[in-house]
């Protein structure tokens, strides 16, 4: 079974990003030149007011620009993905996965020479936006809130919010300030049924809190090294609830973020790394004779590899991935 796939082009942007998932939470990562390692981050239930799934938000980490691409592996069996680069012969090794057993996604780092991290969250919801169309140009498509008349209950995606409640971590979030679960039943008329069911969408909060041992906040949504370092572990925690306040998010959120890196970064990295061992191990297809049954076998275990990144959430896997 072909379980690496390894990339010696720089990515540009998500399009060159390789998958990682723990079935909850996921994240699409890619390794820039000049030492900088991007990636996206989603969460299964991260819905905003009018059903449309929201990503949680992008990191981006650099190591330095003396530092050049060589490569970025993926390993399905493992659910990890490496990226290798090299300044002068000294090589960096940076290592991220999404923690099978908790809510967090885990970075780790580790470079022949001490090197400066600094790490930056990147929020491009930074103020509310009206989505346009009417009824007579609204489509039926998963993920879109169709057939509402947008003049009289107009769709708003809301800002993201920025706490600078903690002196050791980064944190944002996004709230639901409003719902239109009631005008998508009444679309599919279905209202007479809003009884039976709690508005899943009012409320809803969903945010990502980063911490490390080793960076100190520069900023509302920066962090960097305290000193230069060999090796660096950074932890993100990542969360969905339906609060009654922000606070009690936040609060919820920092402690998850703790918890998480309170668990030491070489156990966690190996009873995930089991985890996704046990999974091809304990049932898969082999197939063996010319190339084209190795594509079939492959891409049969990339799509196993991809319903389990994103197939424990609270909700069903989108039927596009």
């Amino acid at each position: 079974m072909k379980n690496e796939f390894v990339f010696y082009e720089p990515g540009k942007s998500d399009v060159d990003s390789v998958p990682i998932g723990n079935g909850d939470i996921g994240a699409m990562v890619w390794g820039e030149e000049k030492g900088r390692i991007c990636f996206y981050i989603s969460k299964t239930d991260s819905f905003s007011s009018s059903l449309r799934l929201l990503k949680i938000g992008r990191i981006n980490l650099s190591i330095g620009d003396s530092f050049s691409f060589i490569s970025q592996n993926l390993d399905i069996t493992k659910g990890v993905t490496t990226l290798e680069y090299e300044d002068d012969k000294e090589k960096a090794h940076i290592e991220v996965f999404v923690d099978a057993h908790n809510p967090c996604i885990r970075v780790g780092i580790s470079s022949d020479k001490k090197i400066s991290l600094k790490l930056e969250s990147e929020v491009w919801r930074t103020s509310d936006e009206r989505i346009e169309g009417g009824f007579d140009n609204r489509t039926a498509v998963y993920g879109d809130f169709f057939g509402q008349d947008n003049d009289e209950e107009p769709i708003i995606v809301y800002k993201d919010h920025i706490s600078d409640k903690y002196d050791d971590a980064i944190m944002w979030y996004h709230r639901n300030l409003d719902s239109h679960y009631i005008p998508s039943l009444r679309f599919q008329q279905m209202e007479d049924l809003a009884h039976h069911a709690k508005d899943p969408l009012m409320n809803r909060t969903f945010g990502a809190c980063a911490v490390s041992g080793q960076l100190k906040k520069t900023g509302s949504l920066g962090m960097s090294s305290v000193i230069p370092v060999n090796n660096h572990a950074i932890c993100i925690g990542v969360l969905t609830e339906i609060t009654e306040d922000s606070d009690g998010f936040c609060d919820a959120l920092k402690q998850l973020a703790d918890r998480c890196s309170s668990i030491d970064y070489m156990t966690a990295l190996e009873t995930h790394m089991d985890y996704w061992r046990k999974l091809f191990e304990n049932s898969f297809i082999s197939i063996s004779g010319d190339s084209q049954a190795e594509l079939v076998e492959s891409g049969y275990n990339i799509q196993r590899y991809m319903n389990a990144c994103a197939g424990r959430g609270e909700f069903p896997i989108k039927f596009n991935g």
